[in-house]
């Protein structure tokens, strides 16, 4: 009888004392052109924000570590799709370039089989993590940790509610594409020899402009606008606001905090030394509550007992 061919063998007595999950740690091979491969992750469910999110999704370029990030209201394959179109749009108008692989786990909602379809019909090929087996999707996973963690320490300094973490991890993934990382340059030869860099400045070409960014959740100060000039001796600044990041490299976003709104404008002055959430009491009366119900907690009743004329108060304490 001929040998039988070498094969693996098991000790089931052994495996069940001692199997464990096994990891890869050999470093795949990065792409050369930009946005050729996307990794994609999808947070756990988060509290409700005030603008009514739940979730976001993470996308990263595996060439330059590009991150992008989108607020989800559920986590449904509908509203993933939808993000994912808006996303490859953007992406290619920016490079040229089109996707041709897409990194992601198994999820059955976000990535099920109507967004595995969508994928096939843009020819772009599904590469696909084993179910539990997260260490596969590890580059988007660890971006996804830092993220978390930069949005958890500017929650916690500001001492915003944490129904506001939707600023924070806006703002977390903006600082995080313009910090230098050692994965960059994309190519082994050269690391050695060339200083890190941001993949702000590997995905454009350009070097990120950090003058403008000021310390998140600071007092913003705001011109008053022309057609609302105010009258001589008034100051001539709009108060109440907050930084909560940048959109670009020049343009403010700040919320108002009595109002709940965000809004852009260019120029602002700003006090980095004040926190004003720290001294704001609506935060604390809105925690829980839509930011679309705000305005009926702001705006003061007339049937207030100290607009009540003081007869009929008194013959409100009569018995």
């Amino acid at each position: 009888m001929p040998p039988s061919p070498p094969g693996d063998t098991a000790c089931e007595g052994c495996l069940a004392g001692q199997i464990k999950e096994h990891f890869n740690k050999k470093i795949d091979t990065h792409l050369k052109v930009k946005i050729q491969r996307i990794h994609a992750d999808i947070s756990g469910i988060r509290p409700e924000s005030f603008r009514g999110y739940k979730y976001f999704i993470l996308y990263m370029d595996d060439d330059t570590r590009m991150c992008w990030v989108y607020l989800m209201k559920t986590k449904t394959s509908e509203e993933s799709i939808s993000v994912f179109k808006q996303f490859k749009a953007m992406i290619k108008n920016e490079t040229g370039n089109r996707i041709q692989y897409f990194r992601a786990d198994n999820g059955k909602g976000e990535f099920g089989l109507a967004f595995q379809d969508m994928l096939k019909s843009f020819g772009i090929q599904l590469e696909a993590s084993p179910p539990y087996k997260h260490s596969m999707n590890g580059v988007v996973e660890r971006a996804m940790q830092t993220i978390n963690k930069i949005a958890r320490s500017l929650i916690y300094v500001v001492k915003l509610p944490v129904e506001m973490w939707d600023y924070a991890i806006d703002h977390a993934v903006y600082l995080k594409n313009r910090h230098l990382t050692a994965a960059l340059p994309n190519n082994l030869s050269k690391r050695s020899s060339q200083e890190p860099m941001s993949p702000y400045k590997a995905y454009t070409g350009k070097a990120p402009e950090g003058v403008n960014v000021r310390a998140f959740g600071t007092a913003a100060f705001l011109i008053q606008p022309k057609d609302k000039h105010p009258p001589a001796y008034e100051p001539r600044f709009q108060e109440s606001f907050m930084y909560v990041g940048m959109k670009g490299n020049s343009i403010y976003r700040v919320l108002n905090i009595k109002t709940l709104k965000e809004e852009w404008y260019a120029d602002i002055k700003f006090d980095e030394y004040v926190y004003p959430a720290t001294k704001e009491p609506i935060f604390g009366q809105l925690k829980g509550r839509k930011a679309d119900d705000k305005a009926k907690e702001l705006v003061p009743s007339p049937y207030k007992p100290e607009n009540v004329p003081a007869a009929k108060m008194d013959q409100a304490k009569e018995p």
